[in-house]
């Protein structure tokens, strides 16, 4: 039985259904994305076609968890992936049998056995993996693990050519700087991770293996290029590297691959078989996604072609130019590259058109929490996002023709009905805007939520709103005003103040003599010109 059916239909009764897999190879410690892509790999999860077999495995994941078969080990170091293993008592519990075999103490005395499933743990050999392994030749899963997998650098040339049965392949954290061709023969391969290994590219072999759904290549950060034949691979459902920072293209005709889930990015391209068109059938693409070289779309009708608003598993979306070729061109694009309302994050990064897009402010977007505005550098006014319910962060960088935020960045869109603007943004940003002078209002009843706000780097602003209303404002931070001459007035809530390389301003501000400081005489946390200052209050 399916370990899903089993455990869904009877939870209580789901430790005698467990399979040994869980128990006996997988020791190791795994995310929880990594975890249910390796169950979906040796077909323990199924469904309908209709069904996302990783939802239901997450499903699987928190029943396992709740009744104490898999816990969470942390966050390893460096990573912000919440990690799991499977429970000591039960790991322990499991009797090894011939289809499972971890390598330990007694070596590869017993490989003989002929596992399925075979766990190697590093340290047992040196740079080379052992060929003794071709031995295996109903071997479903090979795992490298343990904490010595950085000495490993070399695959044997002819180690698969006899493993023709293997589904799961993990070479993950070893030196590794080549896949040999005979990985061309491993047929029935669905999970292959080489994340942080030395790999600089792989064969074109591996193309032709199309039950391939899984490939890790995630902090390769020597890997420059996929193969030309990625679109072969049409039961892939995962590609987990960060495309943008890795890849200078995309390999041609991507969007044949419409299984696709895990794909972190696009690289707009210059060929018809690179161009944006090709997302338009990836309606599964899941997480966080960034489309870069946006300058190459060539007109609206392409932008339209990439549906973005049919991609309602998007949570986070970039939308990048590199350079600039045509500024109101790129304002039309922009306007028709609508996603989904079910977006939490979105960041515009180097548009050069003259205004942001009137979808922004569409109030359909009722999950938006997070939005950055990076070198929109023709840009003359902010947006008017001040109806979106959920906002709480707004990062604003670089945007050098605003002047003045005036009293229309906290005014809702024509017709709004909301009454109040940003009514839960806590985190505000801006930064880098080279001529802005002034930010004069805002509403008695505007931001009650504002926690957080920090004005960097803008030398020409001379004139700030009293911020007497903000009643929620803990953190204050004001950075490089080379004209501010006054401070407006600070709420009580403040709690921390920090003003650096505002020449003018440090005068005003002086302990118990300054103009300025009884306005902000009570905030117990003072940083003036990288100086703590101690309130009237406390001597």
């Amino acid at each position: 039985m399916k370990m899903i059916q089993a455990i869904t239909q009877s939870h209580t009764e789901a430790g005698t259904h467990v399979p040994l897999l869980i128990q006996n190879i997988l020791k190791g410690v795994f995310e929880r994305d990594s975890m249910v892509q390796l169950w979906i790999a040796e077909e323990v999860i199924d469904g309908e076609a209709t069904e996302r077999l990783e939802d239901k495995g997450y499903i699987c994941l928190q029943i396992l968890l709740s009744q104490g078969y898999i816990e969470q080990s942390g966050l390893l170091k460096g990573d912000d992936h919440l990690k799991y293993k499977v429970s000591e008592y039960y790991a322990n519990r499991g009797s090894l049998v011939d289809d499972f075999l971890i390598i330990n103490k007694d070596g590869f005395s017993n490989i003989s056995r002929m596992p399925l499933h075979l766990s190697l743990p590093a340290e047992r050999f040196d740079c080379q993996i052992p060929n003794i392994i071709q031995m295996c030749q109903r071997l479903r899963t090979l795992l490298l693990l343990g904490e010595c997998k950085y000495l490993v650098k070399q695959v044997p040339r002819d180690l698969f050519l006899s493993l023709n049965l293997l589904r799961t392949l993990v070479l993950s954290g070893t030196q590794v700087s080549e896949v040999p061709s005979s990985v061309g023969h491993l047929e029935d391969l669905r999970y292959f991770d080489l994340s942080g290994t030395l790999i600089r590219e792989l064969p074109g072999v591996l193309c032709d293996l199309v039950s391939l759904q899984t490939l890790k290549l995630r902090d390769c950060f020597r890997f420059i290029a996929l193969p030309k034949g990625m679109k072969k691979l049409i039961n892939l459902r995962h590609l987990d590297l960060d495309i943008v920072r890795q890849l200078s293209y995309m390999p041609k005709s991507m969007g044949r691959l419409v299984n696709l889930q895990t794909f972190k990015g696009f690289i707009v391209g210059t060929d018809e078989e690179c161009a944006i068109g090709e997302l338009c059938r990836l309606n599964n693409i899941t997480g966080s996604f960034c489309i870069s070289c946006l300058e190459n779309v060539l007109n609206v009708e392409e932008a339209k072609m990439a549906d973005l608003k049919s991609k309602s598993y998007i949570t986070k979306l970039v939308l990048r130019w590199e350079e600039c070729i045509n500024a109101e061109a790129e304002q039309e694009i922009l306007e028709c590259l609508l996603p989904h309302p079910n977006l939490s994050e979105l960041q515009i990064q180097f548009f050069s058109g003259s205004a942001l897009p009137s979808w922004m402010s569409d109030p359909s977007f009722t999950m938006l929490i997070n939005i950055t505005l990076y070198k929109c550098i023709n840009c003359s006014f902010l947006p008017r996002i001040g109806n979106l319910l959920s906002l709480k962060i707004l990062r604003i960088f670089g945007m050098d023709k605003v002047i003045d935020i005036d009293c229309m960045f906290c005014c809702n869109p024509q017709g709004s009905s909301y009454l109040l603007s940003f009514p839960s943004l806590e985190e505000l940003i801006i930064e880098n805007m080279s001529q802005l002078e002034k930010w004069t209002l805002i509403g008695t009843d505007d931001l009650p939520c504002l926690r957080h706000l920090s004005i960097r780097n803008c030398p020409r602003l001379v004139e700030l709103p009293s911020m007497s209303s903000l009643y929620s404002l803990k953190y204050l931070e004001l950075n490089s005003f080379y004209e501010l001459e006054w401070l407006p007035d600070m709420p009580a809530s403040l709690e921390t103040l920090i003003i650096q390389d505002c020449q003018k301003l440090q005068e005003q501000c002086r302990k118990g003599e300054g103009r300025d400081w009884p306005k902000f005489a009570h905030v117990p946390n003072i940083w003036i010109q990288h100086r703590q200052i101690s309130p009237i209050s406390s001597l």
